[in-house]
């Protein structure tokens, strides 16, 4: 079955999130329901996002329903894409973060 653009992976650095958008939207928005506010186990706001490969700034909100983003006109790459979110923290990554 083919990845669709609700499909998502995720590893963390530090206070970084990075998002993998395994296919590129048709309407150039992609929504990241499990980064909504007030979602559990979630803490903080989203204060930055960027597309990593690529130099034009992508718009985004955060609501109650997810994360909404707005991508460039210009994929990067081929396959997966990258968001790097800045802003949010997420107790149960930093438990399982050694120093």
């Amino acid at each position: 079955m083919p990845y669709t653009p609700a499909d998502f992976r995720f590893t963390a650095k530090g206070d970084t999130l990075y998002a993998f958008a395994m296919a590129w939207p048709n309407d150039g928005r992609l929504l990241i329901r499990s980064l909504a506010k007030g979602a559990k186990d979630l803490g903080g706001s989203v204060t930055s996002v960027s597309l990593l490969g690529s130099k034009k700034a992508v718009a985004y909100r955060q609501s109650v329903d997810g994360l909404v983003v707005t991508l460039p006109a210009d994929r990067p790459c081929e396959y997966a894409f990258v968001l790097k979110i800045s802003g949010l923290h997420w107790p149960i990554l930093r438990a399982c973060q050694r120093p």
